[in-house]
C-alpha cells in the first residue's frame, strides 16, 4: 500500500505521517501495538517503514 499516505515533513501541508518525536516515543508505540494484537486485534495495514533512504535516522513508525 505504499503511497497511501505521504510520509514526509510535517510542515508540509501535504503530509499525512511525520516521524514520532524520540526512540523511546516509536518503542512505546511498538509496544502497544503489540499487546493490542496479543489481545486480539487484527492489523490491518502494516507499511513496514516508510521505505525512504533519508529517514532511517528518523523514527518512523508505520500505520498499524
Amino acid at each position: 500500500m505504499r503511497g497511501f499516505l505521504d510520509v514526509d515533513d510535517p510542515a508540509k501541508p501535504s503530509t499525512d505521517l511525520g516521524p514520532l518525536i524520540s526512540l523511546d516515543a516509536a518503542r512505546k508505540l511498538e509496544d502497544q501495538v503489540g499487546r493490542t494484537l496479543r489481545a486480539g486485534a487484527k492489523l490491518i495495514l502494516a507499511g513496514g517503514g516508510s521505505g525512504r533512504p533519508d529517514c532511517r535516522a528518523i523514527f518512523f513508525n508505520p500505520p498499524s
